[in-house]
């Protein structure tokens, strides 16, 4: 997308599509987890299959929707509300449609014809099993429709200006902010205990906590965007500080602390946990911005094919995994086989039948 003055930020197109293809290794990861989430899993496990599944999660759709909010705010700049709702809710809801009723339903047939799973095609759908892998994009359609409409009313202007009136802020080091992060989401885990029900699921359309939650990183991106030097602050700490705050907020918590003192434990390790997201999210756009600040032709295709590999990927990785168990192999050789495999056949898939016809472009990747 773009600077201010017109220069493209290479990197974050990048950014975006791997942290996209990065869902194959998460879920081909969670099959070969001792701690099995998914349906299909594997008879041999590792616990480093576990730690590899709590490290991609621990930054990987917290910096996705720090990138969207980044991009969401140059693009409504760009093409104004209607234009910025036209574009994106056709790149978003036409695809997660077919999706849903393609890809999605046919894992459905695969897990309940091979036995993965016993549940009617009705409560598939009622119970919101049907969105699965999809379940980000509900969430941005969610923003877009909020932000659009915030920006219209010029809400977030307004906001941005009252917060940059405060001259107080304009002297406070932005890693003193990353600490003061957390506890934006803390409150939003707070409104349950307040009797606000966010932890209701409504046929997967609805699921009040994953939208705040996400929320926060979302209009984090946006609001760097607006404010390029808390942006170049933002991507400008250093790793050395970055990695020493994540290890002290992931450690110090959980090997530290006495589960016998309660609420304060637990609340540390949240706080804990959030806080190394953050710095996870600070370390992912200092890293790409160091180490790929321009567009290759290799970056390119593979940001170009992100978004059909994620859609494909999920029914790939179950068709693969359900041989795959019946050859249990030893977990680490497992997972490489299945990712490669899935990667190279969703990206196959992209190049030579979504980007060639028509049809199926405006289907799965909403756009000629």
């Amino acid at each position: 997308m773009y600077e201010k003055l017109g220069a493209r930020i290479h990197y974050l197109d990048t950014m975006r599509g791997i942290l996209m293809i990065l869902g194959i290794a998460y879920h081909g990861a969670e099959i070969y987890s001792p701690e099995a989430v998914l349906k299909v899993v594997n008879p041999h496990t590792s616990v480093i299959m576990h730690y590899l599944v709590d490290s991609i999660h621990l930054f990987r759709m917290p910096a996705f929707f720090v990138v969207s909010g980044f991009f969401c705010y140059l693009t409504l700049e760009k093409y104004g509300v209607s234009r910025f709702l036209k574009l994106r809710l056709a790149r978003i809801a036409i695809p997660l449609i077919t999706t849903i009723f393609t890809l999605n339903l046919a894992m459905y047939f695969l897990l309940v014809n091979t036995g993965w799973m016993e549940l009617s095609l009705a409560d598939f759908f009622s119970s919101g099993r049907y969105i699965n892998h999809l379940w980000f994009l509900i969430d941005l359609i969610y923003f877009f429709l909020i932000t659009a409409l915030l920006h219209q009313w010029g809400v977030i202007q307004k906001l941005v200006n009252l917060v940059s009136s405060i001259k107080a802020f304009n002297y406070v080091p932005f890693w003193l902010l990353v600490f003061v992060l957390p506890f934006v989401t803390l409150g939003i885990m707070s409104l349950n205990k307040l009797g606000v029900p966010i932890y209701v699921r409504k046929y997967g359309l609805f699921t009040p906590y994953s939208l705040l939650y996400n929320f926060v990183f979302f209009a984090f991106g946006y609001a760097i965007s607006m404010r390029r030097e808390i942006y170049h602050s933002f991507t400008g700490l250093k790793p050395i500080y970055s990695g020493a705050i994540l290890g002290a907020a992931l450690y110090i918590p959980y090997m530290l602390l006495p589960a016998s003192w309660g609420l304060p434990t637990i609340i540390a390790k949240e706080y804990g946990y959030l806080l190394a997201q953050w710095c996870s999210v600070s370390l992912c756009f200092y890293f790409f911005s160091k180490f790929l600040p321009n567009h290759s032709n290799i970056s390119r295709k593979l940001s170009d094919a992100s978004y059909s590999i994620y859609l494909f990927h999920f029914l790939a990785l179950m068709l693969i995994s359900v041989y795959m168990v019946k050859l249990a192999p030893p977990p680490l050789l497992g997972f490489v086989i299945s990712c490669v495999a899935v990667f190279l056949t969703t990206y196959l898939l992209h190049r030579t039948v979504i980007l060639k016809v028509r049809s199926l472009s405006y289907l799965y990747n909403g756009k000629y």
